[in-house]
């Protein structure tokens, strides 16, 4: 491919996929200017991969997948450059000395105010929910992303952000703590 068809090629996939590609970056990290890097930097690798891809039927598969990849080493450089120590969790914050339930710290009973046949209360539901996971740290909300969004297995989160299995699991635990107390004062 001549460097002109190259970059005809390139800006034509730059006109019908940018806005697609930063919606995904954007919503997996909250980062509009991180979004935008890492769209770039996917950009930049199907430039360099033009040849083969100008045949590809799956151009639109690929680009995700590889923006994905680059989103996934943005969050394990950000673990290597964490403290990896396992916090012990204080749980009499939410259980007494006999392993039950605080009362006031109880989880509600979130559908008894909603009619399951409504489609807007499980819309409503979802965007409280997103709003939740914005207000997480940086890592859980990775985390937590990957396992229930992207449907990552655990054990390939820990080995792509590099992190011990405790210590994963500390952090999923932490951030549904989080995330069911925020749900809690969100919803009516």
């Amino acid at each position: 491919m001549t460097a002109p068809e190259k970059n005809l090629f390139i800006e034509k996939m730059v006109d019908q996929y940018a806005d697609m590609l930063f919606g995904f970056a954007v919503s997996r990290t909250k980062d509009e200017g991180l979004a935008k890097d890492l769209v770039q930097e996917t950009f930049v690798k199907a430039f360099e991969n033009a040849d083969q891809l100008k045949e590809a039927s799956h151009l639109k598969s690929w680009l995700f997948k590889v923006l994905r990849n680059k989103i996934i080493d943005h969050y394990r450089s950000l673990a290597s450059r964490m403290n990896k120590k396992t916090v012990e969790l204080d749980y009499s914050m939410y259980f007494d000395q006999s392993d039950m339930w605080q009362m006031d710290k109880m989880p509600g009973d979130w559908l008894a105010t909603y009619d399951v046949k409504k489609e807007e209360d499980f819309k409503h539901l979802k965007s409280t929910l997103e709003e939740c996971i914005d207000h997480l740290k940086e890592m859980p909300a990775a985390v937590i992303k990957l396992k229930y969004m992207d449907e990552v297995k655990s054990s390939e989160i820990c080995k792509l952000l590099n992190i011990s299995s405790s210590n994963y699991w500390v952090i999923v635990h932490r951030a549904k703590l989080k995330l069911r107390d925020c749900m809690e004062k969100m919803l009516p």
